[in-house]
């Protein structure tokens, strides 16, 4: 009898055995909503909306990839806030792709005062098909965009958003920065952010000053994939359970320090300050639905090409476009992937080489020879073999050799992209720190 164990893989194509599992059953679990509230000076400023989007002729971002389709559906909006969300909508849709449409209930009612809106995703998933890193919630659309398939049914929403009917909102969709009026289409663009993925999901005790991160499912509480990028000025992630237990004061100091920042290559080759990782907002008082799960107020003020995702959005301040750190922030989470396919293997009692078929999907140009099986027998030591293209699009098969009898084969998979250099691993790499 041959015992076949597909792992997690590791980043850096090796694997720690201590650390090495089967993943659990893909799951599911509630969202969580981001509130954001007005800000009342007026800014005067304004930034115009992607290239992409405002070029009459401009293509999909990416090769041949699908562009999003965001549908919404409206409840108690007026005309003029309907023309000015969906404008909204449309430049997302210029920016992102995904295979899968994305489903928005936006209702326009009265929210608390000081309130613009909200905006989160409805579920969040962990373990499904390409999922970049193991035990780690993905927003659904995000999950959805990896995996290429729907997985919350069909037409159900994967955003959910509201938005004051009492605010004093400019509705129209030509960038002018209005005294006393707050840009509707630029709320709409960042609360869209959150609902794509752009949310911490941590907390804070004022009691206790523990700080928290995550959702749980069963057993311990797991981070967000946006949790699993912020590191603390010295470069620990605070994901990572040897830096911090999850709660801890350790953590709760990190989160009012105001200096928190996002770990992404992507982000930073972008990025033309000194700090090259994008700083999050961390004050010292914590703000429940705004530290954390934005960029920081100070550093991207008002008019800079990075403000749509600082927490307040002022009157007379137009921005138009969600700025390169975000996109490459979204990049880096999975909005940007190469995602393998694979059926694992089973137990088997044929003696004869065991082959391995995966298919290979990118946003970019899968790297050659980058696709591989790594194997170990026995708990032995690692090797690999490269799978090779079958002629099949996108589909791969090598050969792991017979091991004999009564032994266990664990093995993985990899594959990295030309275009971030970035590897990939099925089932996903382990965040740091989360190994259960």
């Amino acid at each position: 009898m041959r015992k076949i164990v597909l792992l997690t893989g590791a980043l850096g194509l090796s694997l720690n055995l201590a650390q090495a599992q089967q993943l659990p059953g893909f799951e599911i679990a509630p969202g969580k909503p981001v509130v954001c509230p007005s800000r009342p000076e007026d800014m005067f400023t304004s930034r115009p909306a992607p290239a992409e989007f405002r070029n009459p002729n401009r293509t999909q971002r990416r090769g041949t990839a699908r562009q999003a389709v965001i549908n919404v559906k409206y409840t108690g909006f007026t005309p003029e806030a309907q023309a000015a969300f969906q404008f909204a909508v449309n430049i997302w849709q210029t920016l992102l792709t995904s295979p899968v449409d994305i489903n928005v209930d936006a209702q326009w009612t009265r929210l608390g005062t000081g309130v613009l809106g909200s905006a989160g995703a409805t579920t969040v998933m962990r373990n499904f098909s390409g999922a970049p890193l193991a035990n780690v919630w993905y927003p659904v659309a995000l999950a959805e965009k990896i995996a290429g398939q729907d997985l919350n049914g069909v037409g159900n929403p994967e955003i959910v958003a509201n938005f004051s009917s009492q605010a004093q909102w400019y509705l129209g969709t030509d960038g002018v920065a209005v005294a006393g009026k707050t840009d509707f289409v630029s709320v709409v663009l960042h609360e869209r952010c959150h609902g794509l993925g752009f949310v911490a999901a941590t907390g804070y005790d004022i009691n206790t000053r523990l700080g928290s991160y995550g959702t749980n499912a069963g057993g311990s509480p797991l981070p967000w994939v946006f949790s699993t990028f912020i590191e603390t000025a010295a470069g620990r992630r605070v994901t990572d359970l040897s830096f911090a237990a999850n709660p801890s004061e350790t953590l709760g100091t990190e989160f009012t320090g105001n200096a928190l920042y996002f770990n992404s290559p992507l982000a930073a080759a972008v990025n033309p300050d000194e700090e090259k990782r994008p700083q999050l907002y961390a004050p010292s008082t914590f703000s429940r639905g705004s530290s954390i799960s934005h960029l920081d107020e100070d550093r991207y003020s008002a008019g800079t090409p990075h403000s749509l995702m600082s927490p307040q959005i002022g009157r007379a301040e137009v921005i138009h476009d969600p700025g390169a750190l975000t996109r490459k922030m979204f990049d880096e989470m999975g909005w940007f992937v190469t995602a393998i396919r694979h059926v694992p293997l089973r137990d088997t009692e044929t003696l004869q080489a065991t082959t391995v078929t995966a298919t290979v999907e990118s946003d970019g140009t899968v790297t050659p020879g980058s696709v591989k099986a790594f194997y170990s027998f026995n708990n032995g030591a690692f090797s690999s073999v490269t799978l090779t293209p079958t002629g099949t699009a996108g589909q791969y098969r090598g050969t792991i050799p017979n091991p004999g009898t009564n032994v266990t084969v664990r093995y993985y998979l990899s594959a990295a992209d030309n275009e971030t250099g970035r590897t990939y691993t099925a089932p996903g790499a382990p965040a740091p720190g989360i190994t259960t």
